[in-house]
C-alpha cells in the first residue's frame, strides 16, 4: 500500500515529524553568544517535510512562533500542536536582523 506521497514509507502524524527537521534546545551558552535568552536551532532538515518548502537553513534559531517566546523544543512543539499555520522568526547566528517565516502544517505531508 502505498501513502499519500507515492512511497510505501511509514505515514508519519506527528507535527514534528511533518517539519522534517532536526531542532535542539539552544544551550544556555549559546544564548548568551547569540544575544538571545533563548530559542531553537534548526540543526538539519530532511529534502521532505515543510522546513524543505520554505527559505530557511540549517543554523537557523527559531526565537518565537506565533508571537509567543521559543526557549526550547517542547515550547516549539506546543504552538505548533492545533495550529494551522505558524508564523515564525528568529536569527542566522552572526548576521545582522530578524527573519520570518510561515510554515502552512496543513500542507498535505
Amino acid at each position: 500500500m502505498r501513502n499519500s506521497t507515492g512511497t510505501v514509507d511509514i505515514v508519519k502524524t506527528s507535527v514534528m515529524d511533518k517539519l522534517g527537521a532536526e531542532l535542539q534546545t539552544l544551550t544556555k551558552e549559546q544564548a548568551k553568544e547569540y544575544g538571545v535568552s533563548g530559542g531553537v536551532a534548526i540543526r538539519s532538515i530532511s529534502g521532505r517535510g515543510l522546513m524543505s518548502k520554505v527559505r530557511v537553513q540549517e543554523g537557523f534559531v527559531i526565537l518565537k512562533a506565533n508571537n509567543q517566546q521559543i526557549n526550547s523544543v517542547d515550547d516549539f512543539r506546543k504552538v505548533l500542536d492545533g495550529a494551522s499555520s505558524v508564523k515564525v522568526e528568529g536569527i542566522y547566528p552572526g548576521y545582522e536582523g530578524v527573519y520570518n517565516f510561515v510554515l502552512n502544517l496543513n500542507s498535505g505531508n
